[in-house]
């Protein structure tokens, strides 16, 4: 089953991101995966510190838009749709909890030829971070998490006032996003876009797996930077950044009190992070 919920939806999805990614300017190119075709952005000196970028679930590599080319002059950037998501690449869903997530991106490293990298994840980004950080410590050079899945169970209340407003149109969308968002602004291309995918996208509804104490441990070599807000209404941020630092007490955690699950203005930590940590090789 497509991840679309009919032809037209994912034209009308499709259209408009390929639109917003011609208008960036940025280099672009498609990798042939065992899961299917992979559409990235690839952007900085072939030679720089390689990082990669992991957007969330619902979402596609519009969300970095504004960080590729500030990371660029110091980094190879790569950002990928996720398949299964709205974005270009294959709308294949896959698996969480038989790690096809994990396995898509190990093979796409390899067929980009990246050893080593760093990671950055947002959401169910994060969770794909991890899995492969705690799968492969070796293989990353620095970690940053935002507003990460994996840490701590979702919070069952969201879906139990996002339900009910999905059925009250635009003014229900609305108030979905400001639980998202809290006080920040809301671009006007991100609200668009949330409204084409309310429309037209299958949402994911496997339960997000929560790594053990055990595989986080894995990471007590690896720079970590965990950015999250203090009235994310989707996950545990507290919890999450409690059990962080108990596994990985060198971990930098920035809660930020006032924030919601989406932080746009995490750029200028983000980019320190990486500038002190991922040109370790």
């Amino acid at each position: 089953m497509s991840v679309f919920r009919s032809p037209a939806t994912a034209k009308a999805i499709r259209g408009f991101t390929e639109a917003r990614y011609a208008r960036s300017g940025f280099a672009r190119r498609w990798i042939d995966t065992t899961f299917g075709p992979t559409h990235l952005f690839e952007v900085g000196d072939a030679d720089a510190p390689p990082v990669v970028l992991l957007h969330g679930t619902g979402s596609n590599a519009l969300a970095w838009l504004g960080e590729i080319g500030p990371l660029a002059g110091d980094f190879r950037v790569i950002a990928p749709d996720l398949p299964g998501e709205p974005g270009l690449s294959a709308d294949r869903r896959l698996k969480l909890a038989a790690g096809e997530p994990q396995a898509w991106l190990v093979d796409l490293l390899d067929r980009l030829g990246l050893a080593r990298a760093a990671f950055v994840g947002t959401s169910l980004g994060g969770w794909l971070a991890l899995g492969h950080a705690t799968s492969a410590p070796r293989r990353v050079t620095a970690l940053a998490l935002l507003s990460s899945s994996g840490l701590a169970p979702a919070r069952r209340s969201f879906l139990l006032k996002a339900i009910p407003l999905s059925f009250l149109g635009e003014a229900g969308l609305g108030r979905i996003n400001r639980l998202v968002f809290r006080d920040a602004e809301i671009p006007e291309e991100v609200a668009e876009f949330a409204r084409l995918t309310a429309q037209g996208f299958r949402p994911v509804i496997e339960p997000v797996p929560i790594y053990d104490d055990a595989a986080l441990s894995r990471l007590a070599a690896v720079p970590v930077l965990m950015i999250a807000g203090g009235r994310d209404a989707l996950l545990d941020s507290r919890a999450s950044a409690t059990r962080l630092a108990r596994l990985l007490p060198a971990a930098e955690i920035d809660l930020r009190e006032r924030a919601g699950h989406a932080i746009l203005d995490a750029g200028p930590a983000l980019r320190a992070f990486l500038q002190r940590n991922a040109a370790r090789v």
